[in-house]
């Protein structure tokens, strides 16, 4: 063997080796992700139909058709390459071999790059749920989402620049060198992505935080509403955390140096990400139906953990029992403050 084909061999089985340390959590990840799925639209058409219902069954359904394409893509990229490279035109030279197989995979490559890649669809539906949400909880209020929406606009414009100039660079690298604007196109877009979630974030805790010090100073305790607000708000930190540990390894990684620790735990985790950002959209579903949250725990109140319907009165502590206490006491219109502050947040919450 030539030390040409030696070093073709090294540079192929590193690649499987990122391969397959990649395919495993992707596995694992996509199994859970079927879970929520189901869970969520299971749990979206139980509630009251409305035409927000079947909008938002039809963004969940086209989020997983997205995900599980991408699934399939990245495990037919895996196993095609190692069918053509080590199975197949065995009469073939090793070079001519390998060159037959990065070819035989373009096609895959390309889709699976607008579908997970960097600023992918994945990615793209994850930062439009949180503007939708947060558009809703604001009652449609068009001049308090002027950062996020321009924010979500810039994060698709980059997604298409930069998938387009990918696309034409792998399809014929003569019209486009390789790496031609693709680091500042991929700063770009993190970017982008982190200021849509980081200002939409912010939003939602503006207005837990108003509700909370709304109700406090009625001397109530929190509420269901603020509960979910404060839910919502700590998955968009947490989110976002996610999304700059992500550009950090990115950037951080020495490609040089193949299958080191560093250069692994990078690859994974931009897999592991392309899944956080298509479980994300599931997970705020199902926040809206669940009573738990971190600040909650540490709070000194003991809320019963319930199935959250919004469309339904709360029999115990509802708007209307407030109310009526409240006319008792001879304060109807702070009574009606609060039962109309309480609907408006409802609202937004269930109109999703």
């Amino acid at each position: 063997m030539t030390p040409e084909e030696t070093e073709l061999l090294k540079e192929a089985g590193e690649l499987f080796v990122r391969d397959f340390a990649c395919t495993v959590p992707l596995a694992l990840l996509y199994g859970v992700y079927c879970l929520l799925a189901f869970q969520a639209v299971y749990t979206v058409l139980n509630r009251r139909k409305s035409k927000y219902t079947w909008i938002l069954v039809t963004f969940l359904i086209v989020n997983f058709l997205i995900t599980t394409t991408y699934f399939c893509l990245y495990e037919a990229i895996v196993f095609v390459l190692m069918q053509t490279a080590l199975v197949k035109n065995t009469d073939l030279s090793l070079g001519d071999r390998f060159t037959i197989a990065s070819d035989s995979i373009l096609g895959l490559s390309i889709g699976d790059m607008w579908l997970g890649g960097v600023n992918g669809l994945a990615y793209i539906s994850g930062d439009g749920i949180v503007v939708w949400r947060s558009w809703a909880i604001w009652n449609g209020r068009r001049s308090v989402l002027v950062l996020p929406l321009f924010f979500l606009f810039a994060t698709f414009a980059i997604f298409i620049t930069s998938c387009t100039i990918r696309t034409i660079a792998d399809v014929n690298p003569s019209i486009i060198p390789p790496n031609t604007l693709f680091g500042s196109l991929t700063i770009a877009g993190f970017t982008a992505s982190i200021a849509t979630n980081f200002t939409s974030t912010v939003l939602i805790g503006i207005k837990a935080y108003q509700h909370r010090k709304f109700m406090n100073t009625l001397d109530m305790s929190n509420t269901m509403v603020v509960k979910i607000l404060l839910l919502l708000t700590e998955s968009g930190g947490l989110y976002i955390a996610f999304q700059i540990i992500q550009i950090c390894v990115a950037f951080l990684d020495d490609s040089q140096l193949s299958n080191s620790s560093f250069n692994i735990a990078s690859h994974v985790w931009g897999v592991v990400m392309n899944f956080v950002s298509a479980m994300y959209p599931m997970l705020i579903v199902l926040i809206v139906h669940r009573n738990k949250s971190m600040s909650d725990r540490l709070s000194t109140h003991v809320f019963n953990e319930t199935h959250i319907s919004f469309a339904r009165s709360r029999p115990a502590d509802s708007v209307e029992g407030l109310e009526s206490q409240e006319l008792e006491a001879g304060h109807e219109e702070r009574a009606q403050s609060v039962y109309a502050e309480r609907k408006s947040l409802e609202r937004g919450l269930s109109s999703k």
